[in-house]
């Protein structure tokens, strides 16, 4: 199991001379030299192919900012062969300014060492919108991953136009709105809101109901009893209550929450329990004037 470097050569008369060296060790060596460039070389497939089947753009460049290798994708999205790219910039292969937002990222990234991440829109692509991550390599250039993100910030805005559009319904509303957290802390009120409980939105904001409003701090009063059962059922309730403080009766609806905490719409009825009131009273008086016109008959 040796290995042996052989060298014969004729002598003057007529024998031969042979020189042997032991190459066993150079033998095994070269032999983990292949091994390990073939698992190197398997090893660069397999990532590339990895890579390649991604579903996102993959760029790796140099130190002056020269294409160095990309994936599938990110040729797709350029439109140009591996060729065509290899060793030119993004201004000499793609025209793109060196004051474009990408490039000035990859410039930071290669300054700091600090990971660099931006929201962009392509000129190769109009009207879709990507999202880059970029990273600095050992050797000092930058390696990108960028996909397109364009269903995503639509799905976003779609949210935020939603969110607007409810808080606007909210705001306008003829009844009073609050949402308290689960810690009671309130989170969101309404311009009725602030008119009805007599309190600026600056001054509502972040804290707890029950210190805005003492009135319900009992643990006997219907406003603790029914937000409370609201907040651990997570069950709607309806009723009427009397505030001392302000002076008025309110109609409450009290809903759960997603987030865990509830909502209260809320309306001043202090007219019509005055109404209802006076109606009665004057039920009262009629009822009176009638029992005493039967008694004088009787």
């Amino acid at each position: 199991n040796r290995w042996f470097d052989v060298n014969a050569i004729p002598t003057p008369d007529g024998g031969v001379a042979t020189f042997f060296r032991d190459t066993t060790g150079r033998r095994a060596a070269e032999k983990a030299a292949l091994l390990a460039q073939q698992a190197a070389e398997a090893a660069l497939a397999r990532h590339e192919q990895v890579l390649d089947s991604m579903g996102e753009g993959y760029v790796l460049l140099d130190k002056d900012l020269r294409f160095l290798a990309l994936n599938r994708y990110a040729l797709a999205h350029y439109g140009r062969p591996l060729e065509a790219l290899q060793g030119k910039t993004y201004e000499e292969a793609l025209g793109m300014p060196t004051s474009h937002p990408v490039l000035a990222g990859f410039r930071a990234v290669q300054a700091t060492g600090q990971p660099f991440q931006l929201e962009f829109e392509s000129s190769l692509a109009p009207e879709r919108c990507y999202e880059v991550s970029v990273t600095r390599t050992p050797e000092g250039g930058v390696a990108a991953f960028f996909r397109d993100v364009t269903e995503r910030r639509q799905a976003a805005n779609a949210l935020r136009l939603e969110k607007q559009r409810v808080e606007d319904i909210i705001e306008s509303m003829a009844d009073g709105f609050i949402a308290l957290a689960p810690d009671w802390a309130v989170t969101q009120i309404n311009a009725m809101g602030e008119a009805i409980g007599r309190l600026p939105r600056a001054e509502v904001l972040g804290r707890s109901h029950w210190d805005l409003w003492p009135d319900g701090k009992t643990y006997q009063n219907k406003f603790w009893v029914e937000y409370h059962r609201v907040m651990e059922t997570r069950q709607p309730v309806r009723f009427e209550e009397y505030y001392p403080s302000n002076d008025y009766w309110i109609e409450i609806s009290c809903f759960p929450l997603s987030d865990g905490g509830i909502g209260v719409m809320y309306r001043d009825i202090s007219e019509r329990k005055r109404s209802e009131r006076d109606l009665a009273q004057a039920r009262q008086r009629l009822q009176r004037v009638l029992d005493n016109l039967s008694d004088a008959f009787v």
